[in-house]
């Protein structure tokens, strides 16, 4: 009768994806996502707010807003938001399989680089 210990994995383990299913992962982007988008539309109407008081501002909004790495940020988390948003609207209509989830979930990393590259590459040209 000597003791027994049991090893247990931690109940929210954010160190270890291998512990984690591809859904769980994409729901935590979609969360972060989300949250980019809620920081830029915060950020966007106080900057347009005191920009209709003063054109230096302006000025400085526009660059902000025009900058390569501004309009990458918005465009992934934007396009991540929505494909990632149209995957699990489609899952929980059942018009799309929990076997294909990790490829819908590739498909909507994939729109989302090829909408950023496509804006990025119009925009620098």
């Amino acid at each position: 009768m000597g003791l027994r210990f049991e090893v247990r994995r931690p109940a929210y383990p954010l160190s270890w994806p291998r512990l984690h299913r591809a859904g769980v992962w994409a729901r935590r982007l979609q969360r972060v996502s989300g949250l980019v988008l809620v920081a830029f539309a915060v950020w966007h109407v106080f900057q347009v707010v005191g920009a209709a008081q003063d054109r230096a501002r302006l000025a400085a909004m526009v660059s902000t807003l025009y900058h390569p790495a501004f309009i990458g940020l918005v465009l992934a988390a934007l396009g991540f938001h929505t494909l990632n948003g149209l995957r699990t609207v489609l899952l929980d209509l059942g018009l799309l399989g929990s076997q294909r989830q990790v490829g819908a979930i590739l498909a909507a990393a994939l729109g989302t680089v090829l909408l950023v590259a496509a804006a990025l590459g119009w925009r620098l040209r």
